[in-house]
């Protein structure tokens, strides 16, 4: 499996930077970091920035990730996740699967610092301010997608993408 970036930073025209960063997920690894522009909820217009936690051999273990994105259009930052849970003991008990993957949609503005900060089941867009970070009124957890139970992105590459539009 070959796990790589296919997010390319803007090198000119306007631009602010986003960090980020994960809480409540020191358990969690390999926590794939997608970026979403158009389409929101479709694979083919994603771009994998990188992992956050990793565990695979020969990635870097990044806690947090800095990166620079266009400004002025509306942008998006999604966190595929699998969480597998057991109940009752060896003899008859049941396990379950769940997808996750929290995406939240925003503008940045031109200059600014945003960090976005990803949770099990919940993103939030704050906006920096010097040491302050301060909660973006405009963004939210964008919900024009379901999350399915199918992977949609290519396995054999180490993508988990399972969003898909609402019917």
């Amino acid at each position: 499996m070959t796990l790589k970036s296919n997010y390319v930073e803007p090198i000119s025209g306007k631009t602010a930077t986003v960090k980020l960063t994960t809480t409540d997920m020191e358990d969690n690894y390999n926590l794939r970091v997608v970026y979403h522009k158009e389409n929101l909820c479709q694979v083919e217009s994603s771009k994998l920035i990188g992992m956050i936690n990793s565990r695979t051999v020969g990635y870097p273990n990044h806690k947090e990730i800095t990166i620079k994105v266009e400004a002025g259009s509306e942008i998006g930052f999604s966190m595929p996740q699998i969480y597998m849970g057991s109940f009752g003991g060896f003899n008859g008990g049941t396990t379950s699967i769940n997808m996750y993957q929290p995406l939240t949609v925003f503008t940045p503005e031109e200059g600014e610092v945003y960090e976005v900060n990803f949770s099990p089941t919940t993103a939030k867009v704050y906006k920096r301010q010097g040491n302050n970070a301060i909660v973006e009124p405009s963004s939210n957890l964008d919900t024009s997608c379901n999350v399915g139970n199918t992977n949609l992105g290519e396995v054999n590459q180490g993508e988990l993408f399972f969003l898909h539009p609402k019917n």
